[in-house]
């Protein structure tokens, strides 16, 4: 069986491992609680994006074929923004803002488990405060 003193040192290391680990959780959800902002911002500018292509080509495609068969420059126009809204641009930022997104979506997993691990780790210690407490306590009455 331990000291007193011995309990009394496993019961303060134990109190602030706990006071530590709940620092840290709160850490952990501020970090999300902003990521999860931010991911809400990303996918508003995604969308906006989006909308914002599809109106383009809207546009593009309501040139009627008289404007396009009597002015040189409204072809040339519509077909570089053709290729713009339907090849490499929008899939270049359409691509951007999907990685974007995954790699928020994969921290704010990140973020939720190791709340979960630290959660599952005070509870342990917790129980194990619990144990030196009542020890403390035989130990007192014997003593």
């Amino acid at each position: 069986m331990d000291t007193i003193y011995d309990l009394e040192v496993k019961k303060a290391n134990l109190e602030q491992e706990i006071s530590l680990a709940k620092a840290k959780i709160g850490k952990l959800e501020r970090e999300y609680e902003s990521l999860q902002h931010f991911k809400g911002v990303a996918e508003t500018a995604q969308s906006n994006f989006d909308s914002g292509v599809n109106e383009t080509k809207n546009k593009l495609q309501g040139f009627s074929d008289r404007q396009l068969a009597q002015c040189r420059t409204a072809r040339i126009y519509q077909n570089g923004m053709l290729g713009y809204v339907n090849g490499a641009g929008k899939t270049v930022i359409g691509g951007t803002y999907a990685a974007l997104l995954k790699l928020i979506s994969a921290r704010l997993f990140l973020l939720r488990s190791q709340v979960k691990g630290l959660d599952s780790s005070i509870e342990t210690k917790e129980q194990k405060l619990a144990d030196v407490n009542d020890e403390l306590a035989r130990a007192a009455e014997e003593g």
